[in-house]
Order: C-alpha cells, then structure tokens, then sequence
C-alpha cells in the first residue's frame, strides 16, 4: 500500500524493530527498511531525508524519514 502526504513531513515506524536497510533503491528512491521480526517488515519510501541507518533500532512511531518524491 502506498499512502501520499506532503513533502517535508515526518515518516514515522508503524511498529518497533530493527532496520535492515536505508539507502537508495531504484524505483523507491530513498528506502528505508524495518524489520519487525516474525517475517513482517514495513518499507518507507520516496523519502528526501533519512533519520536511520541499517542496523539501527527504532520504536514506533519514532520518525525515520522525511517524505520527499525521490524515486
């Protein structure tokens, strides 16, 4: 599912858990990836900014990324 917003506004985790990657991807422009564990992960992307790096742990609703229309 992709949802639009403005750009410029926060992107916030739907749930806690680890990133597993943040970077550019084609297509999604700026991506960042969060694990959830128990085979669930939520993916964030066409972001301008991104808060979070892999590996970094994030609690939900913690910002991750600023919305942007990259990709």
């Amino acid at each position: 599912m992709v949802i639009g917003t403005d750009q410029g506004r926060d992107v916030r985790a739907v749930y806690h858990g680890r990133v597993a990657y943040a970077d550019w991807l084609p297509g999604m422009g700026l991506l960042v990836i969060v694990d959830h564990g128990d085979g669930y992960m939520s993916l964030y992307g066409h972001n301008q900014t991104l808060f979070k790096e892999a590996g970094d742990w994030v609690e939900s609703n913690e910002p991750v990324a600023l919305t942007g229309s990259s990709g």
